[in-house]
């Protein structure tokens, strides 16, 4: 009879002891779901279902206090609960920051590339601008070249060289970078 009571008692005990055991498992699960979380709805289910099971978690500690379990344990196995449930909190936090992070990211990228998409359409606009002024002094030169003016044709043609030419080439490379950034 002895044994039966012994037994009897053991049981229930058991029982919650396993019920523990699976709640920590899926509460393993939940932990990966919460910090897998690819956006805040993601973010406040995995949230949610994770601290229901950490308060079921509690109560089945607390039950298994009421059998013959050593109490000294269960209230350091308590007391670990409740730093787990701290750092998921923090975790839930800090999750939730690295979704804000990735959205102001995807903000902020989405703004450089409408930058970017400006900037070669600007550098493209210089570049047609420089090549209608060298075209505009070529034909300058062919005027003077007309009017036999040898010394205006020179320092004209060193100015489209020096300076048209030149412009031209590096507003080429401008928006030659300009449009790689796209």
């Amino acid at each position: 009879k002895t044994e039966r009571n012994v037994v009897d008692a053991a049981i229930p005990a058991m029982i919650e002891a396993r019920q523990v055991s699976e709640l920590s498992t899926r509460i393993i699960s939940s932990v990966q779901m919460l910090s897998n979380a690819q956006n805040e709805q993601e973010r406040k289910k995995a949230g949610r279902v994770l601290f229901e099971q950490l308060e079921s978690l509690l109560t089945h500690i607390k039950e298994l206090g009421g059998e013959s379990f050593d109490s000294k344990l269960l209230d350091a196995l308590e007391s670990n609960v409740q730093n787990v449930i701290n750092n998921l909190a923090e975790l839930g936090v800090t999750v939730e920051r690295k979704l804000w992070l990735a959205k102001e990211i995807d903000t902020r990228v989405e703004e450089m590339r409408l930058l970017s998409e400006e900037l070669e359409q600007l550098t493209r606009t210089q570049v047609q601008n420089t090549s209608t002024i060298a075209v505009a002094n070529v034909t300058h030169i062919y005027d003077l070249l007309e009017a036999n003016k040898k010394d205006q044709v020179y320092q004209a043609l060193d100015a489209l060289v020096e300076v048209d030419l030149d412009l031209t080439e590096r507003l080429h490379e401008l928006h030659l970078l300009a449009f790689k950034m796209l």
